[in-house]
């Protein structure tokens, strides 16, 4: 009977063994599945631990894994996100380029640029002339300020309204942005005809404006250009006429003024001149030169004045007539002010 028992008790415990072993064994792997599936249809899965040595060290392995890809998982799409968004806003800068203004249905820079290379180009241009009118609204920033930018969006409206009827049968009128237009004469039969098609746009600005039941006056300043007798290309064209708008501008607004290289020459050195201030104060290019005033009685000097200088890179010396007036437009006059009494005021010190 006690070998019996014994032999009963064996078989039970050989039994309990191995279904603890087929436990251990069966339920971490149909766990490790069902982790498996989840984490194949994208959701977030761990699996269990426990089971043999092994299976538990590969469960490990397992969670480790699936923490690495649910990191590079939100990584691309973050990515993905930030191409949408970029995607989407070369969309719109794309449709800027094609679609007209939308506040004013003109053609936009680009549709200009393209109408101009093609009017330059056409056949119909050989012997004629090709006009450009770069037209800016004097005082808008004053509609703006005292009856709101809304208002001046309509201001605009209505600018662009009446070089539309201006321009007529002639050519293209264009915003270029903001209170900047430009008119294109195809065609013309000379360069006096382009000038005079700038004078009409003039005028054509001297009757007040009606917006909201308002009238108001609105100047213009003009700059032209012609083809081929100042530039060839569409670029230098409106550069050209933006020179000559400056010079307009310069001279008192609400005028007309004509291409010419010395505007063309002035402009670019204008350009030179400012972008040298910008960095002059920076490397140490500017130099006072001190002046004593004498009384001829006493022969005693009474002041001194400071001479202001810029020693370029080329090794040039500009005196102040040169640069200052760059300077002012610029606003760059500020900090060429500070540095002249800060380096007056230390020679000073040091003298004294």
């Amino acid at each position: 009977m006690w070998v019996e028992w014994i032999i009963v008790a064996v078989l039970l415990s050989l039994l309990a063994a191995s279904i603890s072993t087929i436990r251990s064994i069966v339920l971490p792997v149909r766990r490790m599945v069902e982790a498996t599936r989840r984490r194949s249809a994208g959701g977030s899965a761990h699996a269990s631990r426990g089971g043999i040595k092994e299976l538990d060290v590969l469960a490990a392995a397992f969670n480790e894994m699936a923490d690495e890809l649910a990191v590079a998982r939100n990584f691309a799409a973050l990515q993905h996100a930030k191409l949408e968004e970029r995607v989407q806003e070369r969309t719109l800068a794309l449709q800027c380029l094609v679609e007209p203004d939308p506040l004013n249905q003109l053609p936009n820079r680009r549709h200009l640029s393209e109408r101009l290379n093609i009017a330059i180009a056409s056949p119909a241009t050989t012997g004629n002339r090709v006009g450009v009118h770069f037209i800016d609204l004097d005082n808008l920033k004053t509609a703006n300020d005292g009856m709101g930018h809304g208002f001046g969006d309509r201001v605009l409206q209505s600018v662009a309204r009446r070089l539309a009827d201006a321009t007529g049968n002639f050519g293209i009128a264009a915003q270029l942005s903001g209170d900047e237009f430009t008119v294109v004469y195809v065609g013309a039969a000379s360069s006096v005809a382009i000038v005079e098609t700038g004078e009409t746009l003039c005028r054509a600005f001297h009757e007040p404006l009606t917006v909201d039941e308002r009238q108001g006056q609105m100047g213009v300043s003009l700059g032209v250009s012609v083809y081929p007798d100042h530039e060839t290309d569409a670029d230098a064209l409106l550069r050209a006429a933006d020179a000559a708008l400056l010079q307009a501008k310069a001279s008192g607004r609400s005028r007309l003024s004509v291409s010419s290289r010395d505007l063309l020459e002035a402009a670019v050195n204008k350009f030179s001149i400012e972008q040298g201030l910008r960095r002059a104060v920076e490397r140490g290019q500017f130099e006072l030169v001190f002046q004593p005033e004498v009384c001829l009685g006493s022969l005693e000097p009474t002041l001194v004045e400071a001479l202001l200088r810029w020693r370029t890179l080329d090794g040039r010396q500009l005196a102040s007539g040169e640069f200052l007036g760059v300077a002012e437009e610029s606003g760059l006059i500020i900090d060429v002010s500070r540095w002249v009494l800060r380096t007056a005021i230390a020679t000073a010190r040091r003298r004294t």
